[in-house]
Order: C-alpha cells, then sequence, then structure tokens
C-alpha cells in the first residue's frame, strides 16, 4: 500500500469519526434541551430523581465538551448505558404531567398531614402499612413509575380519614343538637324567653346568645363536612378537637343548665345568685367521718355566709 493510498483512509476515518462526533454532539445538544423543563420540575418538587436528571445533564455536557475522538469513544465504550439513560428519561418526561405531580401532592399529604391526624384515632392501624409504603415509594427513584401504586395507597388513607372524620362529626353534631333541644325543652327556658328571640329584648337576647353560643359553635359547618366528604378538604376541625367536644357536651350543657336556673332564681326573687363549686370548698380527701362532718361545716359556714347576705345559692 503507498504511502498517498494511506494517507487517504486516514482522512476518511477522521471524516467518518468527525460525522459521528457531530452527530452524537447534535443529539446531545437536543437532549440537554429537553432535559431543562424536566430537571426544574424535579427541583421544584424536589423529587427522588433529580439526581438521575442532573447525572445525565452531566454527561451530555462532557459530550458537548470532548473532542470528536473522546466522542468517538464515549460512544463506543457506553453507548448501551446512554441508550438507556435516554430512554428512561424520555419515559420520565413522559409521565411526569399534571395528574403525576396532583398524585404525588396527594401522596405527600397523605403522609405530612393525615397520617399525623390519624395516629391518635383507633383507625390508625388501618392506614399505617400504607404510609410506609408511600413513604418508601417516594424517596424512591422509581417515583415515576410506582405512581398507580402510590395513587392506591394515598386513596386509602385519605377514604379513612374521611370516614373517621365524618363519623366524628356527626356525632358531635347529634351530641350538641340534642343538648341544645334538652336546653330548650326546659321550663325555665320556657319561662325565661316567653318569645322568638328575634322579638326578645336586647338583655334577653344576649343571655340567650350566652347559654347557647357555646353549644351552637361545636355543631360544625355542614359543608366543611361534605369537602372533606368529596376529597378537597381536610376540614376545619381536627379528630382529636372533635373528640374532645364529644366528651364536654355534658358538662357544657350542665354549665347552661346551671345559668338557666339562676337566671329563674333572680327573674322569682329579685335577689343575687352566688355559685358555689364544691370542688373548691371540699378540697381535701374525706377518709373517716369525721372528716365528713368536718367537710359538710365547711360547706355550711360557706354557703351560711353568702344568705346572710342576702344571696341565692347554687351548688355545682
Amino acid at each position: 500500500m503507498s504511502h498517498n493510498s494511506t494517507q487517504k483512509d486516514y482522512a476518511q476515518i477522521d471524516v467518518e469519526e468527525g460525522a459521528i462526533a457531530s452527530a452524537f454532539k447534535k443529539l446531545a445538544s437536543e437532549e440537554l434541551e429537553k432535559l431543562y423543563p424536566l430537571k426544574a420540575t424535579a427541583e421544584a418538587y424536589q423529587l427522588p430523581v433529580l439526581s438521575l436528571v442532573t447525572d445525565f445533564q452531566h454527561t451530555l455536557r462532557g459530550i458537548q465538551a470532548s473532542s470528536s475522538d473522546d466522542c468517538v469513544r464515549l460512544l463506543t465504550e457506553t453507548g448501551d448505558v446512554f441508550r438507556e439513560s435516554r430512554e428512561r428519561l424520555r419515559k420520565m418526561r413522559a409521565v411526569l404531567d399534571d395528574d403525576a405531580l396532583t398524585h404525588i401532592r396527594e401522596a405527600r399529604t397523605a403522609i405530612h398531614e393525615v397520617g399525623p391526624k390519624l395516629t391518635s384515632h383507633p383507625l390508625f392501624a388501618e392506614v399505617e402499612g400504607h404510609l410506609k409504603e408511600l413513604q418508601t415509594l417516594l424517596q424512591s427513584e422509581q417515583l415515576l413509575e410506582e405512581l398507580d401504586t402510590i395513587n392506591t395507597h394515598a386513596r386509602a388513607v385519605m377514604s379513612v380519614y374521611q370516614v373517621a372524620y365524618c363519623d366524628l362529626f356527626d356525632r358531635r353534631r347529634e351530641a350538641y343538637l340534642n343538648a341544645i333541644d334538652e336546653l330548650k325543652g326546659r321550663a325555665e327556658w320556657q319561662a325565661i324567653f316567653p318569645t322568638p328571640p328575634d322579638e326578645l329584648p336586647p338583655p334577653l337576647k344576649e343571655l340567650l346568645e350566652t347559654l347557647v353560643a357555646p353549644l351552637q359553635l361545636r355543631l360544625g359547618d355542614e359543608e366543611d363536612r361534605q369537602r372533606v366528604a368529596i376529597g378537597t378538604s381536610l376540614g376545619k376541625s381536627t379528630l382529636a378537637e372533635m373528640a374532645s367536644d364529644l366528651a364536654v357536651v355534658e358538662a357544657l350543657k350542665a354549665s347552661a343548665v346551671t345559668q338557666l336556673r339562676e337566671r329563674m332564681v333572680e327573674k322569682e326573687s329579685d335577689i343575687v345568685v352566688r355559685r358555689v363549686r364544691m370542688a373548691d370548698v371540699l378540697n381535701r380527701p374525706i377518709r373517716s367521718r369525721e372528716d365528713l362532718r368536718a367537710a359538710l361545716d365547711q360547706l355550711e359556714d360557706v354557703i351560711q355566709k353568702l344568705l346572710d347576705e342576702g344571696a341565692a345559692v347554687i351548688l355545682e
């Protein structure tokens, strides 16, 4: 083979190498442009695929900056890895739409907001496994490949929460409606409020509001319940708050009845009414007959003092 022939062969190889490198760099540039929106979304939503995206971005920039022979060498040595990464990121771009982001947000809500609300509720046992699976999946690089599974777990958690919320809401509402009805059905109520609320004089309207407001405030908002039932809200109250409201309904009703009786005594006798909380007077344990006698004497002294002042006494 002549010297000129060898030079031609090398020149031909250089041309082919240059064409391959040029095509590979062009492909890298095209892929880099497609990568920017995906990376921006991964950063904005703190997705665990960000490292994969960043690694491929570095690879693409390395291809762009390499010489022709290095470019061909990279293609030869890592071509399969490049193709796999390119295909995986293509699938990510195809999957990561508004619906996917909605599923991810719902899953995070299930973990960070719904789960803690259910922690002290008996139904937490039903969602604990779903929450652990969600925690694992949301930290996985396979996040976008498991969106259906993620959605299933998130929906299961939300469904349990909706049941718990609506159940407590309904039981609380029923308990407080009954308390209000019982209060308004008492003879004292009929005597003090003989006319409809809008016809009452201002002092009686204020009294009525004072009696009923603590009970009405805990009835809840039906629209709030509906939003929870259809999954657009987690509700205005926590489960713990509603459970607490249920626990104090009798105490609040008893307080209202006491105020009603107090007003009735004032209305009938035109005298000042004083309340005596027995727990404030009898604040020591009673262990013997002597302790009992001393406690009763102490209570009698307190009551007698108020009576001597011309007051009527209501024990609480």
